[in-house]
């Protein structure tokens, strides 16, 4: 259960929201969180008898890029004590600071209550204005249910796309409850989910990712349908963290396998503390996002985290994937003595020690 907000509803949004029930002239009006308060934002006069027109000619403008939101949209229909039907819209764009969405998403649950007494019918979250422009397109008649994307009208892809991009967008913004702090999630970019169903439908090998620290958002830096181990040295930055994801198919004693690697790549000589800071943080959030089956379902076989990609071979990888059992009883040579200073440079470190 995600925590809640303690934001409240200034006492001029609770009256309008009771005067707008059975108010007919009023088609939506929009809500936003200011200084610490749920206040009414604008209200849209119906113009018409259908809320799909009024919907494309007036209410989709006050749907604004990097500005969450709420907005209640009034139906024509009513099904309960003479109150007309409405359906709630959380706006929370893909660009949007990530700090909003967290506040908007926190808050949703205390503004719901409040309107428990208004006939909601329907609860559609949208992230971005192709999003709604899909549901414009995709809606045939004035009902209520006309409001979700006909899933018979996409192809398995675009709903595959659409339903971990809602998911991933969602999850993004909930704090969750937990014992310990598990880092920081930040949205994916459309094109970086896009890339990762296809790497978990096999075609593609390798996707590697970084963050865009303006943004604060995890985005798609490359993806190839072929991809060698081999390769890696030449495909990561030589002073900056990335995020990478390599099928590597490969033989073991006579066997074929092939294993899905997580790699987290941080040069510690070169790369900013900072930025390491902020790679490190996200990563377990990233990682559940993956491996989650309601999202994107990946099953990743192992999860190293590297500072020179030369040293990542298919022998080292073999000896991470296939460890060699250690014969009972068998004597080990007394440890090296450290190396220099700082000892030893650990190049491959196993991630899955650290969850």
């Amino acid at each position: 259960m995600a925590h809640s907000s303690n934001i409240q509803l200034d006492s001029n949004l609770m009256n309008f929201i009771n005067k707008s029930k059975q108010d007919s002239s009023v088609r939506a009006f929009k809500i936003i969180i200011k200084d610490e308060q749920l206040e009414l934002d604008k209200q849209i006069e119906s113009s018409s008898d259908n809320w799909l027109d009024d919907f494309k000619q007036s209410v989709s403008p006050i749907f604004i890029d990097k500005e969450p939101c709420y907005v209640l949209l009034r139906m024509d229909t009513k099904t309960h004590r003479d109150c007309y039907d409405w359906v709630f819209i959380s706006w929370s764009p893909d660009n949007s600071h990530v700090r909003q969405k967290m506040l908007y998403a926190s808050t949703k649950a205390i503004l719901k209550l409040h309107l428990k007494s208004n006939n909601i019918i329907s609860d559609v979250f949208a992230t971005s204005q192709d999003e709604l422009e899909t549901v414009l397109t995709s809606s045939s008649n004035g009902s209520s249910k006309s409001l979700e994307p006909d899933e018979n009208l996409l192809t398995a892809h675009e709903q595959d796309l659409r339903t971990v991009k809602r998911e991933e967008a969602q999850a993004s913004c909930l704090p969750k409850n937990s014992l310990h702090l598990p880092g920081v999630e930040f949205p994916i970019q459309e094109e970086a989910v896009d890339a990762l169903l296809k790497f978990k439908k096999d075609e593609l090998q390798f996707v590697q990712m970084n963050i865009d620290l303006t943004k604060e958002i995890i985005q798609l830096e490359m993806a190839r349908k072929k991809f060698t181990v081999n390769e890696l040295a030449q495909s990561t930055p030589s002073k900056s963290a990335r995020y990478i994801l390599i099928k590597y198919p490969h033989n073991y004693e006579g066997k074929f396998y092939e294993a899905v690697l997580f790699i987290y790549w941080s040069p510690v000589e070169s790369c900013s503390v900072k930025e390491r800071m902020l790679y490190s943080t996200c990563k377990i959030p990233l990682l559940t996002a993956l491996t989650d089956k309601q999202r994107f379902g990946i099953e990743i076989s192992k999860k190293l985290e590297i500072d020179d990609p030369k040293e990542l071979t298919s022998q080292s990888l073999n000896d991470e994937l296939h460890p060699k059992e250690v014969t009972s009883g068998l004597k080990f040579a007394k440890p090296q003595g450290p190396s220099g200073k700082r000892g030893a440079k650990r190049l491959i470190r196993n991630l899955n020690a650290d969850e």
